[in-house]
């Protein structure tokens, strides 16, 4: 098994989860209040990331209110849970993603938010892939140098 060690300096051991569904509150206070009080945001951003950007984090915290309303959310979630197993190869534990995401969805997205961002991925930039294959650094770097002089000279003139 390969070892890592994440953004968050927590050892990332590949085929284990990071930290357990129940350790919301001794693992990252910020991201368990988060997931508690906005659910659909958490979903969102975990969906963007595992989609790879084809769903936005937007498009995918609507799916789950609207699938939520006819009382199928928890099946849609498990579907990213499952996702974010495969990608990662976790196990499917305590019990299945359906019933994890049945009976305690926030858990759930903690677990899943905690798990990203240990893997150095950061949930709330979204998915970044798509930016950093489409513009190297020195572009990026480049562009706000132009956008900068740019804000100089417009600011000059109207003086």
């Amino acid at each position: 098994m390969s070892e890592n060690v994440g953004k968050d300096e927590k050892k990332v051991t590949e085929g284990q989860w990071t930290t357990g569904l129940y350790d919301c509150f001794s693992e990252d206070i910020s991201t368990c209040c988060f997931t508690w009080f906005c659910p659909c945001v958490a979903f969102g951003r975990i969906a963007e990331i595992l989609d790879k950007g084809e769903t936005s984090q937007g498009l995918a915290g609507l799916m789950v209110v609207a699938m939520s309303k006819i009382g199928c959310g928890w099946y849609y979630a498990s579907n990213y849970r499952a996702k974010l197993r495969n990608q990662y190869s976790l196990p499917e534990e305590p019990c299945s993603d359906g019933a994890i995401h049945f009976f305690c969805c926030s858990c759930a997205l903690s677990q899943e938010h905690r798990e990203l961002k240990y893997r150095g991925l950061d949930p709330s930039l979204g998915n970044q892939s798509l930016l950093s294959t489409t513009f190297t650094n020195d572009a990026i770097s480049e562009f706000k140098r132009v956008c900068h002089r740019y804000d100089y000279f417009t600011i000059k003139k109207l003086n």
